[in-house]
């Protein structure tokens, strides 16, 4: 009865083993525990054929057992130390046997390995082989310098930023509601370590993220006029945009994870600086109208804006040091 039982577990395991290679995504983790367990049950099995062939005598059983371990080891994974050898012909066919599946074991294990490590990888290599195509592009059509180095810079933040430069794609199956949920967790990975949004709870980034609306700038583009009514305020995903005021000096340089335009959504007022993107930017838009929505519920994230607003407009209204003039 306690054999039925035991063959019984066996195949269940195998069952379940069967069920977890059909289904379409495994993770890391769960297949190379999969292998391990294949690989130690198959190490027991070999090893009771073993002790079938060849009877325990005068050693205990905890040590010809172990014995019997170490001769399934080394046969599958090489062939054999010579140091425990068959004493019959059936004992050498057995052996023959093994070390041919060994052979074969050996093989698959090696295999799904590198297949694993490769596989982590994949996606960047892909990025690599991409800049390498567009590098060999521009410089068949004489590129000029400056649209290269924006080109190589805009694939770098694809790199560091995202699993590829493709990740609408990879959802754009899914259903609408789906693509929507997922597209707010890549935007909160934007915002989340902006200082405005650090102290907000996870709610408040989600309502943020779910608003935020996605815009591109290539260089020279004006993104905010002076003297026109702020309705929206801009996080940088990628490139530089700089501060220019009505003398038509540049006051502030701002990069990724930085901000702007953030006083039109705690006050009515006219902008008093022009913004303009200085290489092509990758920026994400806040309306005044989300955002009143959002205070609603999360008043922190107000408190936070407000303070932000009232420090930069300080910052322009203080006296600057004129330059020393030429004599």
């Amino acid at each position: 009865m306690s054999q039925s039982l035991k063959a019984f577990r066996l195949v269940r395991i195998i069952r379940i083993i069967q069920l977890m290679g059909q289904m379409t995504v495994v993770p890391k983790s769960v297949r190379m525990n999969i292998y391990v367990i294949t690989f130690i049950i198959v190490v027991h099995w070999v090893s009771c054929g073993w002790i079938l062939i060849n009877p325990i005598g005068a050693e205990d059983q905890t040590s010809y057992y172990i014995k019997a371990i170490y001769w399934t080891v080394t046969t599958l994974t090489t062939i054999g130390y010579g140091d425990i050898t068959p004493t019959n012909n059936i004992g050498r066919l057995y052996t023959m046997v093994i070390m041919i599946l060994g052979v074969g074991v050996y093989g698959i294990v090696i295999g799904n390995v590198t297949r694993m490590m490769a596989a982590g990888d994949r996606h960047k290599e892909m990025a690599r082989e991409r800049i390498s195509d567009l590098q060999a592009f521009m410089r068949y059509y004489n590129i000029p310098e400056r649209l290269q180095q924006n080109v190589s810079s805009y694939y770098q933040h694809l790199i560091t930023k995202r699993l590829t430069d493709n990740d609408n794609k990879i959802i754009s199956d899914l259903p609408q509601a789906l693509q929507q949920e997922l597209q707010i967790y890549m935007n909160i990975k934007l915002i989340r370590n902006i200082p405005i949004f650090k102290d907000c709870s996870q709610q408040c980034l989600k309502d943020v993220a779910g608003s935020l609306k996605q815009r591109y700038f290539g260089p020279g583009q004006t993104i905010i006029n002076i003297g026109e009514v702020g309705q929206e305020m801009y996080i940088i995903g990628h490139g530089i945009v700089e501060v220019i005021l009505k003398d038509g000096n540049t006051v502030a340089t701002l990069h990724e994870n930085q901000f702007f335009g953030e006083g039109a959504l705690v006050r009515e007022t006219k902008r008093n600086a022009n913004v303009r993107a200085q290489s092509y930017c990758d920026l994400y838009r806040l309306e005044k109208e989300d955002f009143d929505e959002i205070i609603a519920r999360h008043p922190e994230l107000l408190e936070s804006i407000e303070r932000v607003a009232n420090k930069r407009s300080s910052d322009r209204r203080a006296p600057r040091t004129p330059a020393p003039q030429k004599s």
